[in-house]
Formats: C-alpha cells, sequence, structure tokens
C-alpha cells in the first residue's frame, strides 16, 4: 500500500513538472527567397543544394527552437533580375540573389571587376578576393547598408567570351558589330569600333536569331544554359576576364529582427556555399565548352597577340570609372588597387594594371 501510493506520488510530481517545464515549441520563421534567375543556373541551385539544406541542419542540431517556412521566389517570380535590389530593399523578399551589374547608380564600388577587364579569367580566385574584401573594406558593406541590406556571401561567373553569329579572330573584325552587353560592359568594346547594346542575358536568344545583334559579350555557363550557342555558334575565347556576380542579400531590418541562432546558421552555412560555389563554377566552366562544341558550336582561341591589341588599345576605363566616384568622397581608388593586389597576391598574371 505504501508503494503503490509512494509511486503514484512520483507520476504526481512527474506531471506537475511537465506541466510547469513544458516542451519548448518550435518557432517557424517564414523567409521568402528571391531571384529573377531560373532555379537551373549555377547561383541558386547551389543555394538550393547547400545553403537551404544547410540552415535547416544547424538549426536543426542546435535543438530545433527555430524552423525556416522557405518560399522560394525565383525565375522573376517577385523581381526580375534588374529589380532584385529593390524588391529585397522593400521586403518584398527577405533575402535574395542581387546581380548588382545592373545597379551602377546604387552600387558604384561594387563594379570594379567590370570596370577592370582582362584581370583574370579564374572565378574561383575572384571570389576569394571579393569575400576578402568584403571582410577587410568597410565601404562595401556600407553600399550594401545604404540599400537597407546585409552582405551573406558573393559569388562570381567565369571568364566572359564573345558568342557570336559569324566567326573572328582580330579586333579589326570587331568593327560595326553590334555586340549585346549588360550594363558598365559597354566599356570593355571602347576603341574595337563595335557598337554596344544593352541586352540582358534572358533575352540574348531571341536578339542573337533575330539580328537585333551580331554577337553576345557573356560568360560561358549563362549562355549555355539559355542555349546561345544555337544562334550563335562561334564562341570566341577571348578571355576578358572573370567577374564577380549575383551577391545573396539579405534585407536589413528582417535580418536584425531574426534569433541570433538563425543568423549565425545562416553566417556559417554561407562558408559551406562560398566552397561549393567555387568548386561548381569552375568545374562547370570546363563542361560547357565540352556540351557547346558536341551540339554544333565552334570554340576557338583568340589570338594572344590579338587579346593584347584589344586590351592595349582600351582608354584607361577602370581611372574614368574611379574620378567621378572619387569626387563623391567613395574611395573607388582603394577599392581598384585592393582589388588587382588582389589577384596579382593569388599568382593572378595581369596584363594592364588598371590602378595606374
Amino acid at each position: 500500500m505504501f508503494l503503490r501510493k509512494y509511486l503514484y506520488g512520483l507520476i504526481g510530481i512527474a506531471l506537475l513538472t511537465l506541466q510547469s517545464n513544458p516542451v519548448a515549441a518550435t518557432q517557424t520563421i517564414k523567409l521568402t527567397a528571391v531571384a529573377g534567375f531560373p532555379p537551373f543556373l549555377v547561383f541558386v541551385k547551389i543555394f538550393e543544394e547547400v545553403m537551404v539544406p544547410g540552415v535547416d541542419k544547424r538549426l536543426a542540431t542546435a535543438g530545433g527552437k527555430y524552423k525556416i517556412e522557405w518560399t522560394r521566389a525565383y525565375g522573376g517570380a517577385i523581381a526580375k533580375e534588374e529589380n532584385t535590389l529593390e524588391a529585397i530593399e522593400d521586403g518584398l523578399g527577405d533575402l535574395g540573389f542581387v546581380p548588382f551589374i545592373f545597379e551602377q547608380s546604387k552600387l558604384p564600388l561594387l563594379q570594379v571587376s567590370y570596370v577592370a577587364p582582362f584581370v583574370s579569367a579564374n572565378p574561383a580566385l575572384l571570389h576569394e578576393v571579393q569575400e576578402e574584401m568584403h571582410r577587410t573594406i568597410p565601404a562595401l558593406n556600407a553600399s550594401w547598408h545604404r540599400q537597407k541590406q546585409i552582405y551573406l556571401v558573393g559569388t562570381t561567373i567565369n571568364s566572359f567570351q564573345v558568342f557570336s553569329r559569324k566567326p573572328f579572330n582580330a579586333v579589326a573584325d570587331l568593327k560595326g558589330l553590334k555586340i549585346g552587353l549588360a550594363g558598365p560592359l559597354a566599356a570593355w568594346i571602347k576603341g574595337t569600333g563595335a557598337v554596344p547594346v544593352n541586352n540582358p542575358i534572358t533575352e540574348g536568344y531571341t536578339a542573337l536569331k533575330s539580328g537585333v545583334i551580331d554577337a553576345d559579350i557573356i560568360f560561358p555557363v549563362g549562355a549555355f544554359a539559355f542555349k546561345l550557342y544555337e544562334p550563335a555558334p562561334h564562341v570566341v575565347k577571348v578571355n576578358l576576364g572573370a567577374a564577380w556576380s549575383a551577391t545573396i542579400t539579405f534585407n536589413k531590418k528582417r535580418w536584425e529582427g531574426l534569433p541570433a541562432a538563425v543568423r549565425k546558421a545562416f553566417k556559417d552555412t554561407s562558408l559551406d556555399y562560398s566552397m561549393a560555389y567555387r568548386k561548381a563554377i569552375v568545374g562547370l566552366g570546363n563542361h560547357v565548352y565540352a556540351e557547346m562544341s558536341k551540339k554544333g558550336a565552334k570554340v576557338t582561341e583568340f589570338p594572344e597577340a590579338e587579346r593584347k591589341k584589344w586590351v592595349m588599345g582600351m582608354p584607361n576605363v577602370a581611372q574614368q570609372w574611379a574620378a567621378p566616384l572619387e569626387s563623391k568622397g567613395l574611395p573607388a581608388k582603394k577599392i581598384l588597387a585592393a582589388y588587382i593586389d588582389g589577384v596579382r597576391k593569388r599568382g593572378g598574371k595581369i596584363i594592364r594594371d588598371w590602378s595606374k
């Protein structure tokens, strides 16, 4: 009898303990990820393969107090490529991919890799430089803060090449050609006699097929994804340079309102994203040339002498970019020098030092 009462007493105490200390419920946090790019492009693909499951796993192993409910707004569902910055700034999305090549006025310092062509054809190397500069130069992060955003992690794209409807193997062959490109890339054909035509990647196929443009300056992974090798089968490897690309940013207010554990999960997973992205972009760069060749594209190397003629025949477009920004108090020359030095100290061979 005594034993029975004793056991009932223990059960009662246990029940009271559970009632007074209930198991903490998991807090679900809804986040919308925005991309003007379709989900098959490498930026978004690695996000889905690494960032999403990485954040989920870290939160689960940290005790499961928080859980993300993801909404994917890819392929322009909320904003096209050129409008993503504003979409995240306005809170239409919580985080996403900002291709800042379209934001020359709002993010001028971020354009450094686009005003300094022919510096490096190695996207993994430039990705290291990008991450280092964001860690060490406050002005870059301040650029994002002014747009009410937090820099999470960057990406790069492999070296830009020329996809042409007709073959060419000399700078002189470019004269009079209408060349599609994005934003600041118009500076890359100064001195060649070619005519720049602003043309987003998503419109390249139609523009080439219809003859609106004769050629397109574009990175090969993107060109392959959109099958530009079909209307422009002559892939000329000029190696104009790899470049910084879409950056994953977070709406600043939303970021600051997240629990510390969730912010940490994103920061830690960003490192995984960086490593996976570097490996993927280099591998894809090699893969797409072989695949395009199988599908009928004619991949050729631009003569090195003509390449040097191209770059040395250009005005110093980087200094032309830096001068007006310096007059506004922005450290463009410091950014440019850090970019060049970052490539050089990693073994990059620079044909023309745009910082001088």
